[in-house]
């Protein structure tokens, strides 16, 4: 249960997108009962790091115009820090360089932080057993979308109990989209209510 959680985990993600420049960067996680702390040190808009989780079309949140393609060649200098709990209706995000702090709804934010656990696998048959970071894994794989979407999207993901340590998503229609996203540290008992509240040093 959520109350019952206290885990840190650093996440790497990558994504490469037809026109963009790939993106590799680090997240972090943390949990302390039904409060969370996310890490983005890539220097990406708060709108992206949350689209990394949202988006429906499983690769994080797509440039549209021009000038987000072009944004996505530079070197951005930054963190993104979000902060919630399950149990308030309003978290913060903290946006640097400049410190910037606003309030936004839990449930925009709460995807960020929920990608570390096992959601729904009800109707989607496990698959091939192996190890990750020394634990028993089960692989499940489903799909997203449909050529009348304009996307078909393979989904693989690879469950240790409570944990997702591997969430890749593939183009299924001819294209060379992917993101990946794998846990590659993984602690438990350690996360400290300084690591989960806003303006400590975590």
């Amino acid at each position: 249960m959520a109350t019952e959680r206290n885990v840190r985990a650093r996440l790497s993600h990558t994504r490469s997108l037809p026109g963009t420049f790939p993106l590799k960067c680090e997240v972090t996680i943390w949990w302390l009962g039904d409060r969370f702390h996310v890490r983005d040190t890539s220097g990406r808009s708060a709108s992206q790091v949350l689209g990394d989780a949202a988006a429906p079309e499983g690769m994080g949140r797509q440039p549209r115009t021009k000038e987000e393609f072009m944004d996505t060649y530079a070197e951005p200098d930054g963190a993104v820090d979000i902060f919630g709990a399950r149990s308030t209706e309003y978290g913060l995000i903290v946006e640097t360089p400049g410190s910037d702090k606003y309030e936004v709804e839990t449930k925009t934010l709460l995807p960020a932080a929920e990608r570390l656990f096992t959601a729904d696998l009800a109707g989607i048959t496990a698959g091939a057993r192996g190890k990750l970071l020394g634990r028993d894994t089960i692989e499940y794989v489903s799909f997203l979308g449909g050529e009348r979407g304009g996307f078909h999207h393979r989904v693989r993901r690879v469950v240790a109990g409570p944990y997702v340590l591997l969430h890749e998503v593939t183009d299924e229609l001819g294209g060379t989209g992917k993101a990946r996203t794998e846990v590659v540290a993984l602690d438990e008992g350690v996360v400290q209510p300084a690591d989960v509240q806003p303006g400590s040093p975590a």
